[in-house]
């Protein structure tokens, strides 16, 4: 069934794309994004840092939860909810995990992604399930112009990090080879018979390739992506370990294939898009864990009179998890949107839209979205109202062993989302964005001890409700000097079981940019996270302080210097988990 869709799905694309005359273009219609809270991280961004979470951390929408140092797991939250009501995307595959229903961030290293799109609210209509929370959208490097690049950094801890690119662009199209690699003996003593390394020693590596072929009616691009890492140690094991042992592997593998085709005569656009997806762990004995997705997807866009677009999208996600002692088990999701974006009188917009989701176990859900936006100037005054799904994980339904009991008798969990706010520039260097947001969790997926040690998840009975406040500004004092703030108020209704209560209700995060002279630049990120509880811990807040500065040397060289947690701040994110205090680190790039 999967596979029809499939091949239905490109026999149209290409009747499309082999009959219309048309020349391979851009669409010049632009119609206002319904996601106005939106935020992108370019390439410039994601360079500063060494992994995707450690980008992220930077949006005070979102909660980056990390168990350790570099390669231990490393999850994403938004607006109060668990990282399973997050959804990763990366070439627009999703990479949600059918064990858990998350995806562990701490493979992916930042400098071989182009840019990040940060989606804060429910958006199930347009990406499906686990989208109640909010989206990280990102997209792989791809050449933009003849270049090979070379960047080498290390530091603190016995950090090594090194990135290379190969970038060719020619009349039709472009492509790129790049690789990327990682490797840290570890955090230092945690007690005074720790040893360095015995938490987090962990080597990283990926690489992969992007093609882009225009021909005469469409454009075609391919993408091969791996990834790989060794984790020596257990983050949380207490006990001094007599020798290095390999404690987790992980390979995780994605490649594809999209076809796309714009016309300005007929005002379409298709997209055509095929992936598998492929993520293994292997841990201490004999315990494994093996993910494959095949996922497939196809989009159609009508631009209408004026400032109008219809959307059909159609999805197909199938999914395989084998584990230890012959655990297996697939399930499938079939998906069929419609959404239309529509100016019904001068600067007042109505989006709307409606999903339904064909479930292997839960057969048909439907999803709804509405967002009215009215501009008055340079001001876009906005209210929506969303409703979003997740369906319980493979584990949660079938997992029987001496660690987890399984519960045929799960619901999918149900949310909807009410956000009104305004976007607004005051003037040329100040921009600002204000949300009030309310959300209702409905059916929440609870794991509890049970009396005989096991593990079990069972739903909620009672709603768990998240209100909250969304703000951001931007501040470019001229072309040499900005600066970001961000501030997230997250009031969760902590006295309903199973809620999140690490979640910190305020959080605020700033960005300070300035181009000292032609040949020197720094940046200064800050972020204050407030006080948590998890279980009986109370939590303190804590500031980290990240400081960057780089010299150009030439047009084509660089060396920079980078302090992570300048001020030495002792904090705790995880409750039994080590955290890094000072890192110091030195790198060059050189492109020719």
């Amino acid at each position: 069934m999967i596979m029809a869709i499939y091949f239905i799905a490109i026999a149209i694309a290409a009747s499309f794309a082999l009959s219309s005359q048309a020349s391979l273009v851009v669409h010049p219609k632009c119609v206002p994004n319904s996601y106005e809270n939106k935020k992108i991280y370019k390439q410039s961004d994601t360079r500063q840092k060494q992994f995707i979470d450690q980008v992220l951390q930077r949006n005070s929408s979102v909660y980056v939860k990390r168990t350790g140092f570099s390669g231990q797991a490393a999850t994403v939250s938004f607006r109060g909810l668990n990282p399973t009501h997050s959804l990763i995307l990366l070439d627009g595959v999703p990479l949600n995990n059918a064990s858990s229903g998350l995806f562990d961030l701490s493979i992916l290293q930042s400098k071989s992604i182009d840019s990040v799109k940060i989606i804060p609210g429910s958006a199930s209509v347009l990406y499906g399930a686990n989208a109640i929370g909010g989206v990280v959208d990102m997209t792989s490097h791809q050449a933009t112009q003849n270049q090979n690049k070379i960047q080498i950094e290390g530091g603190s801890f016995n950090t090594f990090n090194g990135y290379t690119n190969f970038d060719r662009v020619y009349d039709s199209g472009n492509y790129t080879l790049y690789a990327e690699g990682n490797r840290t003996d570890g955090l230092p003593k945690y007690e005074k018979n720790r040893k360095l390394g015995e938490r987090n020693k962990t080597s990283i590596g990926g690489g992969g390739a992007h093609l882009n072929h225009a021909f005469r009616m469409a454009n075609l691009s391919l993408f091969l992506r791996g990834n790989e890492s060794n984790l020596k140690y257990d983050a949380s094991t207490v006990n001094i370990l007599s020798k290095p042992q390999n404690n987790q592997y992980r390979r995780t593998n994605l490649m594809g294939v999209k076809l796309t085709s714009d016309s300005k005569k007929y005002d379409y656009h298709h997209e055509l898009l095929m992936a598998r997806f492929n993520d293994y762990s292997k841990y201490s004995g004999p315990s494994f864990s093996n993910h494959s997705k095949y996922y497939g997807s196809y989009k159609l866009t009508y631009y209408g009179e004026g400032n109008s677009d219809t959307n059909v999208l159609l999805t197909a996600d199938n999914e395989f998890l084998k584990e230890q002692d012959n655990f297996k088990k697939d399930g499938a999701v079939i998906g069929t949107a419609l959404s239309h974006n529509h100016m019904i009188f001068q600067n007042f917009f109505l989006d709307i839209g409606i999903r339904n989701d064909y479930h292997k176990t839960y057969k048909n859900h439907q999803t709804y979205s509405s967002v009215i936006k009215y501009k008055v100037k340079q001001s876009t005054f906005f209210i929506s109202y969303r409703t979003g799904f997740r369906s319980p994980s493979l584990t949660d339904l079938y997992k029987e062993d001496d660690y987890y009991e399984s519960n045929n008798n799960l619901g999918p969990e149900k949310s909807y989302s009410i956000e009104t706010g305004v976007t607004t520039p005051v003037n040329k260097y100040y921009k600002i964005h204000l949300s009030y947001y309310r959300t209702v969790l409905k059916n929440r997926l609870l794991q509890t001890q049970q009396s005989n040690g096991k593990w079990k998840t069972h739903n909620v009975a009672n709603d768990t409700r998240i209100d909250g406040i969304d703000l951001q500004q931007t501040v470019n004092m001229n072309e040499s000097l900005g600066f970001s703030l961000g501030y997230s108020l997250v009031n969760l209704d902590r006295q309903e079981p199973g809620v999140t209560t690490a979640i910190p209700r305020h959080k605020i995060n700033g960005d300070l940019n300035w181009k000292m002279t032609k040949e020197i630049e720094s940046h200064l990120s800050v972020q204050w996270v407030g006080n948590r509880k998890s279980g009986s811990n109370n939590l303190r807040n804590y500031t980290i302080v990240d400081f960057n500065l780089a010299q150009h040397l030439s047009k084509t060289s660089q060396i920079y210097l980078k302090i992570n947690n300048l001020f030495d701040e002792r904090y705790i994110i995880t409750p039994g988990y080590r955290t890094p205090r000072q890192e110091v680190y030195i790198g060059t790039i050189l492109t020719f």
